[in-house]
């Protein structure tokens, strides 16, 4: 069958008619279906540097709320919009990506790295008195229900994991523990206790007023970071409020408890990420496909 090309491409909408229409002169066309995101830096900030990204596939700007301020994000929210005005045929959103609820150790005594040998024992302090004074007996961390909600034989992983603790015991204001590997403990560094039932609110005041900033300034979409039940998008929801209806609420699932949740979540969230890093400490690393698949 021999047909006019061009006419025939512009019949041809989707592979199936392309496939059942048995023409070797029409060309399928590629469409690629998956959307690119691109976290904006200050390098990549400018008009000129966010219409080459444009240019080159990006479809959402993410804005990281764990860094820069307001005048920083407005800036580059407004840049965003002055790209996607030169490229009109293009859709572009906007995301606004939450610091989220996280743990992390208090400073450590003269600023200093304190190297910890396998075996060795010390405590995981919510003592207020060593937030500015960690070494290596006595190391603060910033979650003040630790010993509550933490179970004797259960793990404690700091820095990304690098850090593995073994809970031994537990008192009103600290756990005993023991260092499963050899590292260094250092300040300010984040804290994950996969399988521990862990009751930090979905949203701080910090997120609450990024939330509030995102919805005046005209956002798409909320990437929130560390969403571990349904309740959590309904909180993010009524922050959104009624003039930020139409904003849309990509959870992040990267904790034990979002997995175990995720059901509650999907029925309340209008999409979801796999957020594989810390989902990779929470659980075993080879077990990250499997949970991705859900």
């Amino acid at each position: 069958m021999f047909t006019d090309n061009k006419q025939a491409q512009t019949q041809v909408q989707f592979p199936m008619q392309w496939i059942a229409g048995m023409d070797v002169d029409v060309q399928p066309k590629a469409a690629r279906k998956t959307s690119i995101i691109c976290t904006i830096g200050p390098k990549t900030k400018p008009v000129e540097k966010l219409v080459e990204l444009i240019d080159a596939g990006m479809n959402i700007v993410r804005m990281n709320f764990s860094h820069g301020d307001y005048e920083y994000h407005k800036s580059v929210l407004d840049n965003a919009r002055a790209a996607a005005a030169a490229r009109p045929d293009k859709v572009i959103a906007i995301a606004l990506d939450t610091k989220g609820p996280e743990i992390r150790t208090g400073l450590m005594l003269n600023d200093t790295e304190v190297p910890i040998k396998k075996g060795h024992q010390m405590n995981i302090t919510t003592n207020e008195k060593y937030a500015t004074a960690c070494d290596g007996e006595n190391m603060y961390v910033d979650y003040k229900n630790l010993p509550k909600v933490i179970e004797v034989g259960k793990n404690i992983y700091v820095d990304d994991g690098v850090l593995s603790f073994k809970v031994l015991s537990k008192g009103d204001d600290f756990v005993r523990v023991e260092a499963q590997n050899n590292g260094k403990i250092c300040s300010k560094k984040g804290v994950n206790l996969p399988k521990t039932a862990v009751d930090l609110p979905a949203l701080s005041e910090k997120d609450k007023n990024d939330l509030r900033f995102g919805v005046e300034n005209g956002v798409d979409m909320i990437f929130a970071s560390f969403i571990r039940r349904a309740q959590d998008v309904k909180d993010i929801r009524r922050v959104l409020g009624d003039k930020g209806k139409n904003v849309k609420i990509i959870c992040k699932i990267e904790n034990h408890q979002g997995i175990q949740n995720f059901d509650e979540i999907l029925a309340e969230t209008d999409g979801v990420m796999i957020a594989r890093g810390d989902m990779g400490i929470e659980i075993p690393c080879e077990r990250v496909f499997i949970a991705q698949k859900m």
